[in-house]
C-alpha cells in the first residue's frame, strides 16, 4: 500500500467521523426538543420527534419508553402496542416488556388480554421473584386488584415460601377492604421475624379506625394469639388492638400476663399505664399505675410511677359524668385533692432537684390555687419548684409564668409586670414561653385602659405568624382598635370588668357585665359584654341564668354579629348543662338556618349527630 492509499484511507475515516458527529449532535438537539414539547404536553410534536429518533437506533431504551408514553397519553393504543411487540422480537425474554403490554391493554379496557399477558410472562423467568413483583406492580397499576394477588399467591406458591410478597399482599387486601386477609398477611410477617412488631402494628392501625377493619384485625389477633400461645409478639399485638378497640380492661389482663411471662418486673404494666393516661383512659391508668406499686416493690421507675397515679387520680377529680364517677369508687384509693398534693409531695421529697419534682410542686401549686383559692400555698409550692429545678428546665420559666398570673389574680399588676418583663429578657427561655410573657403585658395594658401601650406590644407578637399566640393577639389588638376610638371610655369599663374575671371575682364581673350592657344598650360592645356575662354564668354552672342573658343578647341586639355564638352557647348549655338534647338539637338546626355561613356551622352539624346517635 502506497502513501497515497494511506491518505485516502485516512481522509475517508476522518468524514466517516465528522458524519457520524454531525448525526450524533442532529439527534442530541431533537432529543432535547422533543422532551421539551413532552415537557409542556405538545405530544402532537413530540411524538414524529421520538418516531424518528427511534427508526434510526431500533435499541435506543430512552427513545423506546419515550415514545411508548407518548402513545399510551393520547391513547394510541394500538401504535404503542406494535411498538412493544416489535421490542419483544428482539427482547423475548424481558418480562418488564410483557408487564408493559398487559398495561396497556388494561389501559385499552381491554383486561382479559392483560391478565392472560401478564400470567403469560411468568413462564419467562418463573423461578426468578422479580417477575411476581414486577407483573403484580403492573396489575396494581392498573387497579387490576384481583389479579395483582393471584400473581403474588402464584409466586408465592412457585417459590415454596410461605411469607413471601407478605407485607404487598397485606397492602391490596387492605385496598379491597379485606381487612381479615391484610391482617393474615401480617401475621405471617411476624411469624417469619417478630422485631418487626412495630411496623406490622402500624400497617394494621392504618385500617383499624374504621369498625370493620377493627372488628376483622381483633378477630384474627386474638385467634392466632390464642392458637400461638407461646408468642410473646402476638400477645403483645393482641393487647394493643384491644387498646385500639377501647377494651383497655382486657388489655390490662393481657399486660400482666405478659409481664410475668417476659420477667419485666413491671416495666410492660408501667407502659401500658402511660399509654392509658395518654388515651385518657384513667381509670384503668389508675389500676395499672397501682399493680406496679404493689406487685413490684423494687420497680427502679417507682417514682414516677408514683407520679403517673398521681396525675392520674387528679384528673380523676376532674371527672363529672356518673359512669366515671360509680366507677372512681371501686378503686383502691380515695380520688381527692388531698391525696394527690400527698401524692406529689412525697414524689418531690424523695428526689429532690429534678425534673420529676419540679413538675410536682408545678402541680402542687395550681391544684392549690385553683382548686383552694389558697394563695400563700401556691407561692410556697411555686417557691420549691425554684429551689429544686434544674436550671435548663423549662419548668423554671413555667413556675414564674404562673407566679406572674397569681400576681395578677390578686390584683397586683406591678408586681406581674416586672415578673414578666423580666422572664422576657431571661436567656434560657423558649419561643413559646417568651411569647406568653410578651402578650400578658400587653392584657396588663389592657386591663389598665392603656390602649395605644397594650397595641404597641401586641403589634410585635402579630408578625410571628407560625405561632399559637399570634391569632389571640391579633384578635385582642382588632378588639381594642375596634373600640377605643369611638367608645374608648366604655371599652376602659369593659376590660376593667375583664380583670375582674382575671381576679375570680367572677360574680361581681358578671353584675359589671349586665349593667353595661343594660347602661350602652346600644354601644358596640353591649352584645361582647352579654356573650361574657352568659359565658361566666355557664361556667359557675348557672345555667338558666346563662340562657336569660344569651336570650337578652338575641332580642336586643338585632344586627349584631354575635348572635350565631350566643346560639352555640345556647346549645352547649343545652347539651352539657341542663340536658336537653332536644331543646340542644333545635337551637342548633336554628344556628344552621340562621346562619347557614357561620363559622359554628360545621360543629353544629357534628353536634346534631352526635346527639342523633348517627355514626360519625
Amino acid at each position: 500500500m502506497n502513501t497515497l492509499h494511506i491518505y485516502i484511507i485516512i481522509i475517508a475515516f476522518a468524514i466517516i467521523g465528522v458524519r457520524t458527529s454531525v448525526c450524533a449532535q442532529e439527534n442530541d438537539i431533537k432529543l432535547k426538543l422533543a422532551q421539551n414539547y413532552e415537557r409542556i404536553g405538545d405530544w402532537e410534536k413530540a411524538i414524529p420527534l421520538y418516531e424518528e429518533l427511534l427508526a434510526k437506533e431500533e435499541t435506543n431504551i430512552v427513545f423506546f419508553d419515550a415514545l411508548r408514553r407518548g402513545y399510551i397519553f393520547v391513547k394510541r393504543y394500538n401504535d404503542a402496542t406494535l411498538l412493544v411487540k416489535k421490542r419483544m422480537q428482539q427482547y423475548t425474554n424481558d418480562v418488564g416488556l410483557y408487564a408493559q403490554l398487559g398495561s396497556i391493554y388494561a389501559k385499552a379496557s381491554n383486561e382479559s388480554l392483560a391478565v392472560v399477558t401478564w400470567e403469560q410472562a411468568i413462564a419467562l423467568q418463573p423461578k426468578d421473584q422479580n417477575t411476581y413483583r414486577t407483573l403484580a406492580n403492573a396489575a396494581l397499576d392498573s387497579r387490576l386488584w384481583d389479579a395483582s394477588i393471584k400473581i403474588f399467591l402464584a409466586g408465592r406458591n412457585t417459590l415454596h415460601t410461605p411469607t413471601l410478597f407478605a407485607y404487598d399482599l397485606a397492602s391490596v387486601y387492605a385496598v379491597t377492604m379485606d381487612f381479615t386477609n391484610a391482617t393474615k398477611e401480617y401475621l405471617l410477617v411476624l411469624q417469619e421475624a417478630e422485631q418487626q412488631l412495630p411496623v406490622v402494628q402500624a400497617r394494621i392501625a392504618s385500617y383499624t379506625n374504621k369498625p370493620d377493619g377493627l372488628q376483622a384485625a381483633t378477630q384474627v389477633i386474638r385467634t392466632s394469639s390464642e392458637e400461638k400461645k407461646e408468642s410473646i409478639a402476638l400477645k403483645k399485638l393482641y393487647a394493643w388492638i384491644l387498646m385500639e378497640a377501647k377494651d383497655y380492661a382486657h388489655a390490662l389482663e393481657l399486660y400482666r400476663t405478659l409481664d410475668d411471662i417476659m420477667k419485666a418486673n413491671g416495666k410492660e404494666l408501667f407502659e401500658f399505664a402511660e399509654r392509658a393516661f395518654r388515651d385518657k383512659e384513667y381509670i384503668t391508668a389508675a389500676v395499672a399505675y397501682n399493680d406496679v406499686l404493689q406487685r413490684y416493690k423494687s420497680f427502679p421507675q417507682a417514682l414516677n410511677v408514683q407520679f403517673g397515679l398521681a396525675h392520674t387520680l387528679e384528673e380523676l377529680n376532674e371527672a363529672t359524668d356518673s359512669v366515671t364517677q360509680a366507677r372512681i369508687t371501686l378503686l383502691p384509693f380515695k380520688v381527692n385533692n388531698e391525696t394527690v398534693i400527698a401524692m406529689y409531695t412525697e414524689v418531690a421529697t424523695k428526689q429532690p432537684k429534678t425534673e420529676l419534682t419540679a413538675v410536682c410542686y408545678l402541680r402542687i401549686a395550681i391544684i392549690q390555687n385553683e382548686k383552694y383559692n389558697n394563695v400563700h400555698a401556691a407561692y410556697t409550692a411555686l417557691a420549691q419548684l425554684q429551689q429544686n429545678v434544674p436550671l435548663n428546665s423549662i419548668l423554671r420559666i413555667e413556675g414564674k409564668l404562673l407566679n406572674a398570673d397569681i400576681y395578677l389574680q390578686e390584683g397586683d399588676t406591678l408586681k406581674a409586670k416586672e415578673l414578666l418583663t423580666g422572664i422576657v429578657a431571661e436567656r434560657r427561655i423558649n419561643s413559646s414561653q417568651k411569647e406568653t410573657a410578651s402578650y400578658r403585658i400587653a392584657e396588663i395594658a389592657y386591663f389598665n385602659g392603656s390602649f395605644p401601650e397594650a397595641i404597641k406590644q401586641l403589634e410585635e407578637l402579630t408578625k410571628l405568624l407560625s405561632t399559637d399566640i399570634a391569632n389571640d393577639a391579633l384578635q385582642l389588638k382588632l378588639f381594642i382598635e375596634t373600640n377605643s376610638k369611638s367608645e374608648g371610655y366604655i371599652l376602659k369599663q369593659f376590660a376593667a370588668t375583664e380583670f375582674l374575671v382575671r381576679q375570680k371575682k367572677n360574680e361581681d364581673a358578671i353584675a359589671a357585665f349586665l349593667a353595661l350592657a343594660t347602661k350602652y344598650r346600644t354601644s358596640a360592645l353591649a352584645d361582647d359584654a352579654l356573650i361574657r356575662a352568659g359565658e361566666i354564668q355557664t361556667k359557675m354552672k348557672l345555667y338558666n341564668e346563662a340562657l336569660q342573658t344569651y336570650q337578652q343578647l338575641l332580642e336586643e341586639q338585632k344586627e349584631s354579629m354575635l348572635r350565631d355564638r350566643a346560639l352555640m352557647n345556647i346549645a352547649y348549655v343545652y347539651t352539657h348543662g341542663l340536658k336537653q338534647r332536644t331543646k340542644a338539637i333545635e337551637t342548633y338546626e336554628q344556628l344552621l338556618q340562621e346562619y347557614p355561613q357561620s363559622l359554628f356551622a360545621d360543629e353544629a352539624r357534628k353536634q346534631i349527630r352526635i346527639l342523633r346517635g348517627d355514626t360519625l
